[in-house]
């Protein structure tokens, strides 16, 4: 981004620098001359992707009253707002189709400011955010050096295609906050490259990868994401108001070295300043942090895409929220996780245009943060190309538990979504239990579209479960080859 400096006798300089204020601007303003304050937020900076078939949103500061120029190389005729009394502007230019050769917007005052960015590209802009599943970069966590590594699967292979210059991501830096941030911390948009992909999202990555492929429009993610943090910190404190003080945490619950848990200081920190920025979408993988208050999970859920909606005037709940169930993976603390992805699986239900990725057959016996990052984020592509992009020859729908019948020592289950139900190898994690409420170990036979379960040691049985638990392989799957959701049938 180019800001030029403004001074007498009409002369400019042009200078290369970051988002910041121009207090050393001096030009005309009321009866004298006053300097310009313009300022805009980092991630409106050169290599920047906007939303195609939009308004584009741009926003700063400036002085109270001063009048605000955006004039985009796309667009025809410059938009010319207002500051506000407290020097905030924002001002919308419209979009239409995809452009991939390169845009310029001029961003000028009437202080005599101006700031130019340049390498601006036209389509299509996601924010993919959650913890540290969501975080995980390319190049995995650790390192082997340290004898900590966790890689993604294949990441060097993958980086091997990652020229693709109309690929661009922007990287939310760490920020706890207690009031609305303005801005990110000092950051830049990074375009595809195999040293540049290292460092972003894996998630990202490869959801943006393959929805370049499909699209062959300009792809741009936003990476807000932070490890070990609970829904909780994402959140509005209006939309905490709606929960009793025992469906979530409040920070005098949570040890103080984990401030980032605290209730708000994400969303004031990393979901505040790029509030404004127009995007098509969420996608959100986060849960671990959450396992103890599983219960209030899906409701929590349901009130954070709320807000957030409700901060880009979608008070009806249109903006898309795709998100990726827990993976399995080896936990002390019993079915926790299992609850959680239960909870998942109730909030898409109670979430407006949403849609769940099934995870189940890509978990890690040694580690929370699984390698297998391809296959949930091209599922997540999937949600995209069907319910945004008018896709009717993709699904997205795994198959999901929809009813059971007793039929003498076997239990029947019937599903949604099953057109086509296969098992990849032996089925294992099924359980089934009596009236006394014990699982015991099952077999599973699919016939046709549904799923037949006996044990030897349960003659009446009237409950059965599927990879309910914290680990598991999920092995059934669809004609679509999208695995079974976990499920059980019972609410014990």
């Amino acid at each position: 981004m180019k800001n030029v400096l403004p001074f007498v006798m009409c002369l400019l300089l042009l200078m290369n620098c970051k988002a910041g204020n121009n207090d050393g601007n001096t030009s005309p303003g009321g009866g004298g001359y006053r300097p310009s304050r313009l300022e805009l937020p980092h991630i409106l900076n050169d290599g920047m992707v906007v939303q195609r078939n939009s308004t584009a949103n741009f926003w700063g500061k400036a002085n109270s009253g001063a009048e605000i120029t955006v004039e985009a190389s796309w667009y025809d005729r410059p938009v010319v707002v207002t500051a506000n009394d407290q020097g905030e502007w924002l001002a919308g230019v419209p979009t239409g189709e995809a452009i991939s050769d390169p845009q310029t917007v001029k961003i000028s005052d009437s202080d005599g400011g101006v700031w130019t960015i340049e390498n601006v590209l036209v389509g299509e802009v996601w924010i993919c955010a959650g913890q540290s599943n969501m975080e995980m970069p390319m190049r995995g966590f650790g390192s082997v050096e340290n004898g900590n590594y966790q890689p993604v699967e294949n990441y060097l292979e993958e980086l091997a295609s990652a020229n693709i210059p109309t690929f661009r991501y922007y990287k939310v830096k760490y920020q706890i906050a207690y009031e609305p941030a303005f801005d990110t911390k000092e950051t830049e948009w990074w375009v595809s490259t195999p040293t540049n992909a290292r460092e972003y999202s894996a998630i990202a990555y490869f959801f943006g990868r393959k929805l370049s492929q499909e699209l062959n429009v300009p792809i741009g993610i936003i990476g807000s994401s932070y490890g070990g943090t609970r829904i909780e910190a994402w959140m509005s404190p209006e939309a905490l108001s709606k929960f009793s003080p025992d469906e979530y945490k409040d920070a005098t619950e949570i040890d103080p070295s984990y401030e980032k848990q605290f209730p708000s200081v994400l969303y004031y920190g990393m979901v505040m300043p790029v509030k404004n920025y127009t995007i098509r979408g969420w996608l959100w993988y986060q849960g671990e942090s959450n396992r103890d208050n599983a219960f209030s999970y899906a409701r929590l859920m349901k009130e954070m895409v709320a807000g957030w909606r409700a901060d880009r005037g979608d008070e009806i709940g249109t903006i898309p929220f795709y998100y990726i169930q827990l993976a399995p993976f080896v936990s002390s603390q019993g079915i926790s996780a299992a609850k959680l992805r239960e909870a998942q699986m109730d909030a898409s239900s109670l979430i407006p245009a949403s849609g769940i990725v099934c995870a189940a057959d890509g978990g890690s016996r040694e580690t929370i943060h699984s390698p297998y990052k391809k296959a949930p984020a091209e599922r997540l592509v999937r949600w995209a190309l069907n319910k945004v992009y008018g896709r009717s020859d993709v699904s997205p729908y795994s198959p999901s538990y929809k009813n059971m019948e007793i039929s003498g020592d076997k239990i029947i289950v019937s599903f949604d979504h099953a057109e086509g139900l296969y098992a990849d190898g032996e089925i294992e994690y099924l359980e089934i239990a009596g009236a006394d409420k014990v699982f015991h170990e099952a077999k599973g036979t699919i016939v046709g579209d549904r799923l037949e379960v006996s044990s030897a040691s349960v003659s009446n049985p009237v409950a059965v479960r599927y990879c309910f638990d914290s680990w598991h392989k999920g092995r059934i799957f669809n004609a679509e080859g999208l695995p079974l959701h976990p499920f059980r049938s019972d609410a014990w």
